[in-house]
């Protein structure tokens, strides 16, 4: 269980991931209490923004996981 705690508390540590998490958040705070829309829609945008940030997490770990052709390049 520590373990699991530990992994978690790395995560959010990283600005990248705490500044996603925020943005989110204040995304989901809006939609709930400004959008003039019935529950069904609120439940929609909610949905939307969770598999926007899941896509947005496997591109850029499929970035990150690819390696540049030629990391340096001979000069011409």
């Amino acid at each position: 269980m520590k373990k699991f705690f530990t992994v978690i508390w790395n995560y959010l540590k990283d600005w990248k991931n705490l500044l996603g998490h925020t943005l989110v958040g204040v995304a989901i705070i809006l939609v709930a209490a400004f959008m003039p829309i019935p529950w069904w829609g609120r439940v929609l945008v909610l949905i939307g923004i969770i598999l926007f940030n899941i896509f947005r997490e496997k591109i850029f770990a499929k970035i990150s996981k690819r390696k540049p052709e030629n990391e340096n390049p001979e000069p011409e």
